[in-house]
């Protein structure tokens, strides 16, 4: 955390997710104080041990969101209990369902959540972003972004399988991308030793976005 900060100290939305484990995340909540926006994405596997344990601190993390894949959830009961919002994704064309606006709004019209659109995952199933974010715009709370090809993703660093960077592969992604009355999350890895990556990217974005 205390990197990303001296590389993007512009930054003022920030993802966490259950990479990292959550007492070293809970133990440094501190840092997280300088980001106006602060959400997590949660784990396929054990998500429900994850959200109680995040809802119990609260006080010190105070996230405004709580990410899911909807094709990974098991039980809703967890997730319908939890003080802190919880959004939706739109999936890529590699799962079954929930890629598709008629499948989301069912979805929305059973459970109150918001949505975290994932604008390469729109891509991969070629559809509208214009049409989503008019469709959703009572709905959308949080916006991914990262680098797509050919249909899906593709490792351009050819280090461990990472998804690449924006700023090396497909800046056309941001091209008519209207989305900056919403927290932007910039989903591309970068190499541990390539920070200069994260710093391009973010740059790239941020340009687009004013």
């Amino acid at each position: 955390m205390k990197k990303l900060e001296q590389i993007v100290p512009r930054a003022t939305a920030v993802e966490l997710s259950h990479h990292y484990p959550l007492k070293d995340i809970i133990k440094n909540h501190k840092a997280l104080e300088k980001y106006q926006y602060r959400s997590f994405h949660l784990p396929k596997k054990g998500y429900a041990k994850v959200v109680k344990t995040l809802n119990r601190h609260q006080n010190k993390l105070n996230l405004q969101a709580l990410i899911m894949h909807p094709c990974d959830i098991g039980g809703w009961r967890s997730l319908k209990n939890s003080k802190i919002p919880v959004l939706i994704e739109n999936m890529d064309n590699h799962k079954k369902s929930y890629r598709l606006p008629a499948e989301l709004e069912a979805l929305f019209k059973i459970h109150k959540f918001g949505l975290c659109l994932d604008v390469n995952h729109l891509k991969t199933n070629n559809q509208n972003r214009q049409l989503w974010l008019k469709r959703f715009s009572q709905k959308i709370k949080q916006i991914h972004v990262a680098g797509v090809d050919q249909g899906h993703y593709k490792s351009t660093l050819k280090i461990n399988n990472m998804r690449h960077a924006l700023c090396l592969f497909d800046p056309q992604i941001l091209k008519n991308l209207t989305v900056k009355q919403y927290p932007v999350i910039l989903e591309g890895v970068v190499p541990p030793d390539r920070w200069d990556l994260a710093k391009q990217e973010f740059e790239l974005v941020t340009k687009h976005l004013q």
